[in-house]
């Protein structure tokens, strides 16, 4: 009797626990599906997202590389700009340095042409040559020529030059005879230079300036003041470098 009582309640007991059992089966499966209704998508979107980030990561490796060319190229640029720049700079430089140089030789130019019209007509007296006669004479002896022909030989080694030839008498006789016999012998120098040494006629002058005084008429003093005085005068505007220490 009690297993009778007792054979209903344990079949639904047993009902039970297949009704439970596969009530749970149920919410598993339930479960599982609801589950994967939700994660394929994720999966599905974090797939999107690693393809977005590496072709992203891509896109950005290219843009570095394109950057870090251009880059490079803009450096290269600007070095052969600086080097033009210093080139350009270089060459006004030497430019600088030309137009200076030609300035300073204007410059120079400038002044040697003001000297040049200072010094035209200034004449320097390089060296004084005398030749002596005898009383009444207006001859050269050998003597006087040699020392004429020291003078020519200087006087050829310049430019510019000019002789000034001077005749003297002493102190006797008159005014008139004097200043005639002063004469013959400047004209006695001019005409041996000019036909021993060819010196151009128009680089000569001549004057008979007479007779000259005496403080002492002695013999020695007479036969100083019989002399002709030749001067070799250089002109300042043509030879100034010889002019430096030449007696005035």
């Amino acid at each position: 009797m009690i297993t009778k009582k007792r054979l209903p309640i344990l079949i639904l007991a047993i009902v039970c626990i297949f009704a439970i059992g596969g009530s749970g089966c149920a919410t598993k499966k339930y479960v599982r599906q609801t589950v994967n209704e939700r994660v394929t998508p994720l999966e599905g979107r974090t797939q999107e997202l690693e393809e977005t980030v590496r072709r992203n990561t891509t896109d950005i490796t290219s843009l570095d590389q394109r950057l870090t060319k251009e880059i490079a190229g803009v450096d290269a640029k600007a070095d052969r700009a600086q080097q033009s720049a210093e080139a350009a700079n270089q060459n006004a430089l030497v430019a600088q340095d030309a137009a200076q140089a030609a300035s300073n030789r204007a410059e120079e130019v400038n002044r040697n042409v003001e000297d040049l019209r200072t010094n035209l007509d200034k004449y320097t007296l390089l060296l004084t040559a005398s030749v002596k006669f005898k009383t009444n004479q207006s001859e050269l002896d050998d003597e006087d020529k040699a020392e004429l022909d020291r003078l020519a030989v200087e006087a050829k080694n310049h430019q510019g030059y000019i002789l000034e030839i001077q005749g003297f008498t002493d102190s006797r006789g008159s005014i008139a005879k004097n200043d005639l016999l002063s004469d013959k012998r400047a004209e006695s120098v001019k005409r041996y230079l000019a036909k021993q040494h060819e010196i151009p006629i128009f680089k000569m002058s001549i004057v008979g300036l007479g007779k000259l005084p005496e403080e002492v008429r002695s013999k020695e003093a007479l036969a100083e003041n019989r002399r002709v005085d030749v001067r070799l005068l250089i002109n300042n505007a043509v030879t100034p470098a010889i002019l430096k220490g030449a007696p005035n």
